[in-house]
């Protein structure tokens, strides 16, 4: 997952990690700049498995990121196919 992360950080996508809703999102103006804004917390150093959960349509994957000095939480849908579908923070 920090590679899937930092790729993005970057302005990367590795196109078969995620869903297509996940990567027409990731294309638009909106989708971009949001990675650029994490970026801007500082480098990211740590990625924290936290727990998950299996739903329905795949897992639902808890980490925390830390950025620089800041912490965040990240909650990951992953399809039952093991790509992306969704990427939340909070």
């Amino acid at each position: 997952m920090k590679a899937v992360l930092t790729g993005l950080l970057a302005g990367k996508r590795d196109a078969g990690a995620f869903t297509h809703p996940m990567l027409t999102f990731l294309e638009t103006a909106t989708g971009a700049s949001l990675w650029k804004w994490f970026a801007s917390e500082g480098e990211l150093a740590t990625v924290s498995y936290v727990d998950e959960e299996t739903v329905p349509d795949g897992r639902v994957v808890r980490y925390q990121l830390i950025f620089g000095e800041h912490p965040l939480w990240f909650t990951v849908v992953l399809a039952n196919d093991g790509r992306i579908a969704q990427i939340r923070w909070w």
